[in-house]
């Protein structure tokens, strides 16, 4: 059997003891650890880049935009106000009051024993109801029960067209005149009669509930 003899062995050992160095070992994961670093660092700086560059862009095509859009709000705003002002013309053309059918009306209820002499109506914007007033003289036996169902009637006429409607004197004063009517001298009165009615659209006022009795 051969002999062997190995006269480097030493330096062999020395040799792989240096290989074995903590030292060294440490340098080498410090230097892969920073090496990952690095890549890291890499990777999120170019999505960074990414990142800006599509910011950039986007106020960029905001810059171009935003003119457009600053005029389509202000278009916005006056087609708002403009339907508005539509809406609120419509209603109140919807809710506009007609005088000539009532004049109508009124020429058909007054009998021949009354004169109106005055007439005035008003027509407020904010208010639910149109308000006449009537002046005028009455004849007859009894002129004060003559003007009473004057104002009967007057009341039935128009509320055949009219809701709400409602009649009351404000005056009713019997005058020391008269006058000839078919041939006989009758008496006089003067009367006021203020007549409401609802404006078309309006909801006629609720009738308040009777109290309920009690059971005995």
């Amino acid at each position: 059997m051969p002999l062997t003899l190995n006269l480097l062995h030493e330096q062999q050992f020395l040799l792989k003891q240096s290989k074995r160095d903590p030292l060294k070992l440490g340098l080498y994961a410090l230097g892969g650890v920073a090496a990952l670093f690095v890549l890291y660092y890499g990777y999120r700086f170019a999505q960074s880049s990414a990142v800006d560059s599509e910011l950039s862009a986007r106020k960029a095509e905001w810059a171009k935009q935003e003119p457009a859009a600053r005029a389509a709000e202000t278009q916005e705003t006056e087609y708002t106000a403009r339907v508005a002002t539509a809406a609120l013309v419509a209603k109140r053309i919807d809710n506009r009051f007609y005088w000539g059918p009532l004049l109508g009306t009124l020429l058909k209820a007054i009998p021949p024993t009354v004169q109106i002499v005055n007439f005035n109506g008003t027509n407020e914007t904010h208010a639910d109801k149109v308000t006449l007033t009537l002046e005028g003289v009455v004849t007859g036996d009894v002129p004060r029960l003559v003007a009473d169902k004057f104002r009967g009637e007057l009341t039935g006429a128009l509320g055949k067209t009219y809701q709400g409607v409602e009649t009351s004197f404000r005056s009713l004063d019997e005058s020391s005149g008269s006058v000839t009517f078919n041939g006989k001298t009758t008496p006089t009165a003067h009367f006021t009669i203020e007549v409401k009615m609802n404006k078309p659209g309006a909801e006629p006022a609720a009738t308040p509930a009777a109290p309920a009795r009690a059971r005995r």
